[in-house]
Formats: C-alpha cells, sequence, structure tokens
C-alpha cells in the first residue's frame, strides 16, 4: 500500500475483478500486468476522483496514461494499470553516477522533448496538471537494460479543465532550471510565442471536433 495526502493505492490481482470488465465504464483494452486501486479517503475529495477519472477518460487514445479499469464514484476509488518503472526524480538520481556529464545532458534532454511533447498534448486537451514545477514523483520512466521503454504521467487528481496553454510553459521553466540553462531564461518567452501561434489552429479545430 502506498500513502498520499489525498489517497490511498493498493496493488491488487486483475484475477479479482474480471466481473468488472463487462461494466459500461471498462475502456476496452486487453490488459495483463498488475493493477492498482487508488482510494480515496474522503468525500470531500469526490472533486479530486472525478478530476482523474475525466482526465483519464480525455486522454485514454494516448499511450502515456494509465489506463482506466473501473471506478465507483460512490465508493470514491479508481482501479487502474499498474505503470511499473522508476519516477523522473530517481531517474535524475541515478543518472548523476555518470562520469560522462555531456551523456547525462543529451539523456535529460532526450527526456525533456518527450514530456515537451506530452505537455502539447495536455493543452490541447485542455487538462493543466498544475504539477510541472516539480514533476519528479509524477513522471514514470519504464526502463530495461537501461533503456527507456515508455514515459508516463501519473495521478491527475489536482488536474484543472481550461484551454490556456500552461502546462509548456510552466515545464520550460523546470526543464531550464534543471539543465543549467537559467542564462537563457528569455528564450522562455520566444519558445512559448511561438508555440501559441503554431498551435492556436489546433485548438479551434479540438472546439468543432
Amino acid at each position: 500500500m502506498l500513502k498520499g495526502k489525498h489517497s490511498r493505492v493498493y496493488f491488487i490481482d486483475l484475477k479479482n475483478y474480471e466481473n468488472f470488465f463487462n461494466c459500461n465504464n471498462f475502456f476496452e483494452r486487453k490488459i495483463s500486468q498488475k493493477l492498482i486501486k487508488k482510494q480515496f479517503l474522503t468525500k470531500d475529495l469526490k472533486s479530486n476522483f472525478y478530476k482523474e477519472v475525466i482526465s483519464l477518460y480525455k486522454l485514454s487514445k494516448y499511450l502515456f496514461i494509465p489506463k482506466i479499469i473501473y471506478y465507483n464514484p460512490e465508493k470514491l476509488f479508481i482501479i487502474m494499470e499498474y505503470i511499473e518503472g522508476i519516477n523522473l526524480k530517481n531517474f535524475i538520481d541515478y543518472l548523476q553516477s555518470f562520469r560522462n556529464k555531456l551523456i547525462v545532458k543529451k539523456i535529460l534532454i532526450k527526456t525533456y522533448k518527450i514530456l515537451i511533447k506530452i505537455c502539447i498534448i495536455l493543452d490541447l486537451e485542455g487538462i493543466f496538471k498544475d504539477e510541472w514545477n516539480r514533476p519528479f514523483k509524477h513522471v514514470i520512466l519504464k526502463m530495461n537494460n537501461n533503456q527507456i521503454l515508455g514515459i508516463y504521467i501519473i495521478d491527475f487528481d489536482r488536474a484543472n479543465f481550461n484551454k490556456e496553454l500552461r502546462n509548456l510553459p510552466q515545464f520550460l521553466t523546470f526543464v531550464f532550471n534543471n539543465l543549467g540553462f537559467k542564462q537563457y531564461f528569455y528564450l522562455i518567452k520566444e519558445i512559448i510565442y511561438f508555440y501559441r501561434k503554431i498551435f492556436k489552429k489546433y485548438l479551434s479545430f479540438r472546439e468543432d471536433y
């Protein structure tokens, strides 16, 4: 069991939940790995529960989030895929053991480029996660033999829904800080301006979609 501020997370056996697979709120997908049950602690957290459910539902067509299996609005719990891997903080700590710091920076830049794309998708979908200033625990990297197999985002219970394009600017601030590019902070405004200009038409398209 993992205990958080708003919820507790339990690891469960897939076989115990086979009877849920025909429920209306089951998103069809073959699930072979472990599952977790995220139980919100009090009724006061119902809005957090729905923020997570709505976010996972809206993003279910993408591969960077855990797939939801079942949710219960009355008992405020969600059953979803368990994403096995290491979080971003542990990944960065692991890289610090490398002697070649240039390689470390290249790996981080490659990783952050993928996360930038994810931030763009979140902005286009109107889901503001509001945790990109310190994304250490909510970014999970699936690893095998020192190779990154996938990058996932978890925990959407604090999300807000808007179309103000706020994920990317927040994450860029973290990236520039983390990579030691503080002298280039002035570039963030230019990047955000370019980003808004290029993706504005897609936001308009999404409204009509």
